[in-house]
């Protein structure tokens, strides 16, 4: 065991630093877990604004090609071929009111073959025409009350996807902190493991003296010897538990083993990241995720209510048009001829209105279901950062009190001991108060570890 401990302590003492900075650096190069959490974080934040691509202005084009030859009923008009070539050029949108707009350029050209020109003087020309479409939803859609639902349903989705990859983007980091705080304790514990036994090996040589000397009897050479037994125990399990850590942390940077050559370095455990403001009534990001996706659940039911209700839209198209065998010619007398206006209603309504009612009162059922859950959580929100703030008070108290009581059960133990050697103690005694001076140094190792999670874990909440 001392050459373990010698092999240790040498190692690191000849080893390069390590610092945690730099370890995270090796498991974002070599970790794919940890590469995706980083690439869905990256995506998620660029996807944040894609609903407002469903109300932003689209640029569209449109082209075709006609060549008919059928028979016709009378070929002194229409021909024996008739060929047709039409494109449009534009801007759409569909607006957060509910209307829907177009403006376009358009342009055809028709060539009429086999017509008798007496009866049709121009059998090939060109129309050139600028074309507004309006259409304003009078029913269904009133003021865009389904287009919002969609976009609001999407921009949340967006948004809760953003925050809960930043969620798994926290929460992958913590757990490659957690894999460095943890083989820095492993070490620290095997090292008091190592400490532990020596000590009890000294007590066993002191105890094996004195009963050569007649000073004690067989009973405390037992108890020390079983003392040293346990504590080799200890370190034995210790030695295993520092190799499993080990090889995760190994493992989460591309190495294969249960040794790590380097030595870590840790900043000092600063309690007071531990001191928070109950005023401050800090969310956690799930819980703004939560939100989100409430929002989103909420404006998708308003959105499939409205989808329920009959269509009744008002259309608008008007244009004016310029004609003439030479496409110069045609835009020249786009705005001389005259213009061509239609107005229309269309109307579409379910026959079965009875289930189509139903389904419209089912989800604003579903609607308000969301709206209380939101309140609900709102109520849970403010409990949560209370309970923190207790939870970090409280373990910034056990923290500050195990060391205290660290050095003072050293210093008992040590105390005792030297009683021991003046015939004033018993070897149960010293060994009881080395017991428990193993335990508080064990405890603290824990108790820190655990306030470097709860500390990472802060960065969850904004």
């Amino acid at each position: 065991m001392k050459l373990i401990l010698l092999s240790l302590v040498f190692s690191q003492a000849m080893a390069e630093n390590l610092t945690l900075e730099s370890y995270k650096k090796m498991v974002m190069e070599k970790d794919p877990a940890t590469q995706a959490a980083f690439e869905k974080k990256k995506g998620a934040e660029l996807a944040q604004d894609s609903a407002q691509l469903l109300t932003g202005v689209s640029l569209f084009a449109s082209g075709g090609y006609l060549d008919d030859q059928r028979p016709t009923t009378n070929p002194q008009f229409q021909g024996y071929q008739t060929k047709v070539s039409n494109y449009s050029l534009g801007l759409q949108q569909q607006t957060r009111l509910g209307l829907k707009w177009s403006l376009s350029q358009n342009a055809s050209h028709t060539e009429i073959n086999g017509a008798n020109t007496s009866f049709l003087p121009v059998p090939n020309y060109y129309d050139v025409y600028p074309k507004i479409e309006l259409t304003m939803p009078l029913w269904r859609n009133l003021l865009g009350s389904e287009t919002t639902g969609d976009v609001d349903q999407m921009h949340y989705q967006a948004q809760a996807l953003a925050k809960q990859a930043e969620v798994n983007w926290i929460q992958r980091q913590n757990d490659v902190e957690a894999a460095f705080y943890k083989l820095l304790s492993e070490q620290e514990a095997y090292k008091i493991h190592q400490d532990s036994l020596e000590r009890a090996k000294k007590i066993l040589s002191w105890t094996e003296l004195q009963i050569k000397r007649g000073l004690l009897d067989a009973n405390d050479v037992y108890q020390a010897k079983a003392a040293v037994a346990q504590r080799q125990i200890d370190v034995v399990n210790s030695e295993t538990s520092l190799r499993e850590t080990a090889r995760s942390f190994n493992s989460l940077r591309g190495v294969e083993g249960d040794q790590v050559a380097e030595k870590l370095l840790a900043p000092e455990l600063n309690l007071n990241q531990l001191h928070l403001n109950s005023s401050d009534h800090k969310t956690r990001l799930d819980t703004l995720a939560q939100k989100d996706l409430n929002l989103s659940s909420e404006a998708g039911y308003r959105s499939q209510k409205e989808k329920n209700k009959p269509n009744l839209d008002l259309t608008l198209q008007a244009y004016t048009q310029g004609r003439s065998p030479q496409y110069p010619e045609a835009q020249d007398n786009t705005f001389k001829k005259k213009d061509y206006l239609y107005v229309g209603l269309n109307f579409v309504m379910p026959l079965d209105q009875s289930k189509a009612s139903h389904s419209r009162s089912g989800f604003a059922a579903l609607e308000k279901s969301q709206m209380l859950s939101e309140k609900a959580r709102l109520r849970d929100q403010s409990l949560t950062w209370d309970q923190t703030v207790d939870a970090a008070q409280s373990l910034a108290q056990q923290v500050q009190l195990v060391r205290e009581l660290e050095t003072f059960q050293r210093k008992k133990a040590d105390a005792e001991r030297e009683k021991l050697k003046r015939g004033r103690s018993t070897t149960f005694q010293v060994l009881s108060f080395e017991q428990d001076y193993n335990s508080i140094r064990s405890q603290r190792i824990q108790l820190e570890l655990q306030a470097r999670q709860f500390i990472n874990s802060l960065a969850l909440f904004q």
